[in-house]
């Protein structure tokens, strides 16, 4: 992984990015080749493409669980599965980092392949139970971490959100809106995989 100076953290938090919360829990969208740990993430740029339809609702009062098909990543790596013992791994695509009014959001689409596992596999897992993105902006000294209210972090429901082997499933995540508006910024899935790094960032104010 990638070694980078460690950026103070910003945790601003705005009245709009709370209302974004609310809406969040009432319904909460979810659902290669190894890459050499020491270097960073594949940022190759890929083409776009057609997708086809995926997820489905939760029971009753679950949550909604978006499958990825419909979203083309515009870097992508496939890592294995930190603490696992066989050779579980997960196929990240970063699909955009928009920021909007008080948020940044992040968008992913997380695809197991595992070894252990056919279907009911969370997000949860295929983090290692670890799921904890952050945002770098290691020329502004900034590091990001989800956003937060009263104990409920503006993403989407990670043990909820399921997907069976060899299917993608969506990711949110909402960070508090970029300090300096950066053009690029780096983006940390999980600590002990590379790190994603200059990933564009679109504005849309």
């Amino acid at each position: 992984m990638t070694s980078r100076p460690r950026p103070r953290r910003s945790t601003l938090l705005g009245a709009s990015a709370v209302a974004c919360a609310v809406a969040l829990v009432a319904c909460t969208p979810g659902g290669g080749d190894d890459p050499d740990a020491s270097s960073s993430a594949d940022t190759s740029e890929r083409s776009g493409g057609d997708g086809g339809d995926g997820g489905g609702a939760g029971g009753d009062g679950g949550p909604v669980v978006v499958g990825g098909h419909e979203y083309e990543p515009i870097l992508e790596g496939t890592f294995p599965v930190p603490g696992t013992a066989g050779d579980d791994a997960t196929t990240v695509g970063l699909v955009s980092l928009v920021g909007s009014g008080d948020t940044t959001e992040l968008r992913l689409v997380l695809t197991p392949q595992f070894s252990s596992a056919d279907e009911g596999i969370s997000i949860y897992e295929m983090l290692d139970d670890h799921v904890a993105p952050e945002i770098w902006d290691v020329a502004g000294l900034r590091s990001y971490d989800v956003v937060s209210d009263t104990g409920i972090e503006l993403e989407t429901d990670v043990v909820a959100a399921q997907t069976a082997n060899g299917e993608p499933v969506l990711y949110q995540g909402f960070f508090p809106a970029l300090e300096g508006r950066p053009e690029a910024v780096d983006v940390v899935v999980h600590p002990a995989w590379p790190v994603f790094e200059d990933v564009p960032v679109t504005y849309e104010d």
